[in-house]
């Protein structure tokens, strides 16, 4: 717990911690420059989908949906979002 908390070693502790989290922050913004310099454009570059049957995933998701209701309403949100996004942008 001192570790994370950046007691363990003082100012050295906190500066690694420090970096690490610069270094994080830095590795997600390149990734979306780069993302964003190479898609098509008017487009987001995703393949086309298709149509995926579930069967069991869709029964152990919803399984797992009753037993962790965190997790169920977190798959419920992002099935309500791309629904609506799927309304409203066109592939």
């Amino acid at each position: 717990m001192a570790w994370h908390e950046g007691q363990l070693f003082g100012v050295i502790n906190q500066v690694i911690g420090l970096i690490t989290a610069m270094a994080l922050v830095g590795l997600s913004l390149v990734g979306l420059l780069m993302w964003h310099g190479r898609r098509p454009k008017g487009g987001c570059a995703a393949p086309p989908g298709t149509q995926v049957k579930l069967g069991w995933a869709a029964i152990v998701i919803a399984a797992l949906g009753l037993l962790l209701p965190l997790f169920g309403a977190s798959v419920l949100a992002i099935l309500i979002v791309d629904r609506i996004r799927g309304k409203f942008v066109s592939n």
